[in-house]
Order: structure tokens, then sequence, then C-alpha cells
């Protein structure tokens, strides 16, 4: 047990060591080689696409031995879509002599980004916490690639997206949040035209601001309106920072008067709530009043 933790320790410090000065495309192979030490290999990385629905391929794994892998896996009825799906390791094939594969969901706190598919030599608990540590590293690492990898942004999607859309995911948050108290989770389609559509969720101490608003029309104007929100319920993360009070209300009250604002022909709806967090969460129905004010636009 202990030469494990010695070769797991290897591992993650090799592949740390050699990811601040790799493109993204090289960690799959880069991502083999660390793993070899703790008696991993041939370590293929799958995305998932702006529209779940599928898993792509990272980088030239033909090049690692694996051609039997495809580059494009469906997430619906394949074994590799329930381990992610379902958050969980789940074995890639029969066990063969000597050989065991295996799929690890990918993770950015509770945000499914992909899956590893990972062979070992052995079968045990402590191969299981090997794998699942590579799995965190290597997730830290796309993560850390995203915004400035081109390659990402085009291997993630299935096609161009339209200009208000490129502007409008570009200025969005994570689309999920999640710690011991509170998990907040966004979706916004049809993901390559949306404009104007605009979520916003953060922590701030014993605090959850949420705020969701809704442009007319799906254009360069749109996008321009919700961006990331029209005043006064503005909630861009700058301005809630520099000036606290304008956060200052109620809990569980929505901010903004009427919600509308006209600028270069275009309306926005907004609904915006800031909600009291506990060590047990939120309470039963808090977060409701959000949508229910961005509908009416109140």
């Amino acid at each position: 047990m202990e030469r494990n933790s010695d070769d797991r320790r290897a591992m993650l410090a090799d592949l740390l060591h050699a990811s601040h000065l790799m493109p993204v495309e090289a960690l799959p192979a880069q991502a083999s080689e660390c793993a070899a030490t703790a008696g991993l290999h041939q370590v293929l990385i799958y995305l998932s696409g702006v529209q779940p629905g599928r898993l792509l391929a990272l980088g030239q794994q033909a090049q690692l031995g694996a051609p039997q892998v495809g580059a494009e896996l469906p997430i619906e009825r394949t074994v590799a879509g329930r381990a992610y799906q379902y958050g969980g390791l789940m074995p890639a094939s029969p066990a063969g002599p000597g050989e065991f594969e295996w799929w690890v969901p990918l993770l950015d706190g509770t945000e499914r980004l992909g899956l590893l598919r990972v062979s070992a030599r052995h079968n045990d608990p402590g191969v299981q916490s090997d794998l699942e540590a590579l799995a965190s590293l290597v997730a830290l690492i796309i993560v850390s690639k995203f915004v400035t990898s081109d390659a990402l942004a085009r291997l993630v999607r299935a096609r161009p997206m339209s200009l208000a859309a490129e502007m409008q995911w570009n200025l969005l948050p994570p689309r999920t949040y999640a710690d011991g108290r509170v998990a907040n989770s966004a979706a916004l389609e049809p993901a390559y035209d949306i404009s104007g559509d605009v979520f916003n969720h953060a922590i701030d101490g014993p605090s959850v601001h949420l705020a969701i608003f809704d442009a007319m029309g799906h254009d360069t104007a749109a996008a321009a309106v919700g961006r990331p929100g029209p005043p006064p319920a503005r909630p861009c993360p700058q301005r809630r920072r520099r000036e606290p009070e304008l956060c200052r209300v109620q809990p569980g009250r929505p901010l903004g008067g009427d919600g509308k604002r006209r600028r270069r022909r275009s309306r926005a709806a907004a609904g915006r709530q800031r909600l009291p967090v506990t060590s047990d969460g939120l309470r039963d129905g808090q977060s409701s009043g959000v949508a229910r004010s961005a509908r009416s636009g109140r």
C-alpha cells in the first residue's frame, strides 16, 4: 500500500509539472506517460459537447494504440454514457488476462466534463483511488486550458455558433456550482443560437445570488441588452462586488423594479434574488421566485 501511495504521488506530481507548458492536445499522451508510474496506461480523454448527447475524443488518441475506441461516442444506450450520467466508475470492457479497463468521470466540482478511459494491470480499491485522483487532476488541467484553447472550443461544438451566441457564452459564468450547502445549475437552448438569455449565480459568504434575464430577440442587439443584464438589476460580478449595497435586499424578494429597460429597440425581463444559505442549504421553494419573476417581467 505504501508503494502504491508513492506511485500515485509521483504520477500526479509529474503530470502537474508537465501541464504548465503543455498544449491541451498533448494531454492524453502525457497523462498516459505519467500514469504508467502507478500501473495505469492508455489514458483516453472524452469531453461532452456544448449540447450533451455525445462524448468527443481529445487529441490524437489513435496514436495511443486504441484504434478500436471511436473518436465520438453517444451518451444514450452506452456503457460510457452510463458512467457519464451516473458519475461513477464503470468497467469499459470485460476483464482480460492481467488487463482491466475503466470509464472514469471527469468532474469540475459537480459539473460533468466528460470521461477518461483507462487501462490498468490490477483491479483493487487502491487502483480505483488512483483512477479518481488522475481524473481529478486531468479535469483541473482541462478547465485551466479552456480559456485559451480554440482546439477545445472547436472539439465540443457540432456546428458553428452564431455571433450573438459566441458573445453570450463567453460572458456567462460556469453552468454548475456546488458546495456543501447549495447546488446551482443552468442550461440554455438553443445552445448555438442563444442571445439575450442570461443566467448568473454566485456565492457571497452566507448568501447565494441568482439571476435570470430574457432579452427580446436572438440577435447581437439582444446580446448587448443581456450583457450580462440590464440595469438596475444587472448581475455583473464586478458591480456586485464593488457596490454591495445594490444587493442588500430582503431575503427571497426579487430586485429590479418592473425589470424592463429599452436599449437599441430591445427589452428584457429580469428576475433576481439574494438568498440566505445555511449549513443545511436553502429552504424548500426559496429559489422558485427567480424564474417566476423573469417570466412575468418583474
